[in-house]
Parts: C-alpha cells; structure tokens; sequence
C-alpha cells in the first residue's frame, strides 16, 4: 500500500468487478466501494474480514443497484434490500456485530461505475422498463441512470426504516 501512502486524505478503492473482499479489505484503505450485486450470496467465508474491517472502523460502499437494463428490470428497491440486508445478516452471523451495526456504518451505491447500457441499447424492453417521469427525450442510458437513483433513495429509505437508522 506504499502508493496510497504519498496521498493525504481518506484511503478509498473503488472496483467494477469481481472482487476477493478479504483481499481488498486487507489493503488498508478506509473506504471500499465495490459491485456487491454480482456476489449474489455473501460467501461465509468473506464475513470474518468483512466484521474485522467494520469493527476497525472501515466504511463499505455497497453497489447494489444494477445499472444495465437486463439486471435492473429484473429487480425492485425492496428485492435489493433483501439481497442487501442477506449478505448483512451472513456477516453477523459469523461476528459479534448486529445487523443494525453493518448497516450504520454501511454506504449504498449504485453496483458499476460504468452506467454505459453495455450494448443493449435498443433492447426490447428497455425504453419501456426505463420510463422515468419528466424525462421523455432521455437516452436509454440516461433513463438506465435516472432509474438506479432513483432505486437508490428508495433503497436508503427501506434500509433506514428496516433498521430503524436516522
């Protein structure tokens, strides 16, 4: 971690793809943004260096709003909460951390920094899964973006009142 050291300031990484957390969690950095949608399940073994990081005071920005239309039309706010509040409770179970305890100290992105439709533009069902209100000249990316923030104040809504957080 000697390049991070030349830097002032919070310690981040951000990584689009399929990530080995206990690996990145050991870099010493203090925030870590990652695409956790593509894990699907929490594995068991992640939990462990994920609780050591949070009980150490690390932040995780946890991207789990999809931002290609394929994946995005299949979800809803309250599917990402569960899949969320799932790898949450896998790592309080292996840890003497509650749930509650992760989501305080937890961040919700949106999974890819890459809003790029992946090629799919044009799609079947991407314009009409893409309709937000207000926008209607928007590009299928654009409604792609819109959409996953839009998922992304909802979300932090479910997860705040789920956990009864401020």
């Amino acid at each position: 971690m000697n390049f991070l050291s030349g830097f002032e300031g919070l310690r981040a990484l951000h990584l689009c793809a399929n990530v080995n957390l206990p690996y990145l969690l050991r870099l010493g950095i203090e925030l870590l943004s990652f695409d956790a949608f593509q894990l699907e399940t929490m594995p068991k073994g992640y939990a462990d260096d994920v609780a050591e990081y949070i009980k150490g005071g690390g932040v995780i920005a946890w991207g789990i709003v999809p931002t290609n239309s394929e994946n995005l039309n299949r979800e809803t706010p309250e599917t990402l909460g569960d899949l969320l509040s799932g790898y949450w409770e896998v790592i309080a179970a292996g840890s003497d951390l509650t749930v509650k305890r992760i989501a305080e100290q937890a961040l919700i992105a949106p999974a890819r920094c890459c809003l790029k439709n992946s090629g799919r533009v044009g799609a079947s069902n991407d314009t009409a899964a893409c309709e937000v209100k207000g926008s209607p000249n928007s590009t299928v990316e654009e409604k792609l973006v819109e959409k996953a923030f839009d998922y992304l104040g909802e979300l932090s809504r479910i997860l705040k009142d789920r956990f009864e957080l401020l």
